[in-house]
Order: structure tokens, then C-alpha cells, then sequence
């Protein structure tokens, strides 16, 4: 079967589209573990402490995750 090189770019970018929603979900599922994290395991006096604490640690709770 010979596609066009139209359909092969259709069919490239409807690809790429599925990949995107794949890592959004990824991404989403993995900042809900950190906050959860966050949550369970500190106590925040403001947001500002809280947005430090995902920057600091995210990298350590995700690999603890992976693991």
C-alpha cells in the first residue's frame, strides 16, 4: 500500500498528537504522587513553601516511584 505524502503527514501528526496526550497524562499522574507526597508527609506555612518543597524534592519522589 503507497500512501501520499499528505496521508503520511495526516497520519504522522495524528501520531504525534497521541504521544502528547500519552506524556500529559504521564506528566499529571506524576505531579499528583509529588503533591500527594508533599501532603501526607509535611506541613506547609504558605504556598511558596509548598511550591519549594515540589522543586527541591520532585526528582527524589520520582525516582522513589520508579523504583
Amino acid at each position: 500500500m503507497t500512501m501520499t505524502k499528505k496521508e503520511v503527514e495526516k497520519r504522522l501528526s495524528q501520531a504525534e498528537k497521541k504521544v502528547q496526550r500519552a506524556l500529559e497524562k504521564n506528566r499529571l499522574k506524576w505531579l499528583q504522587i509529588v503533591c500527594q507526597e508533599a501532603k501526607e508527609n509535611y506541613g506547609f506555612g504558605s504556598l511558596g513553601e509548598f511550591i519549594a518543597f515540589i522543586f527541591d524534592h520532585a526528582k527524589d519522589i520520582q525516582l522513589k516511584e520508579g523504583e
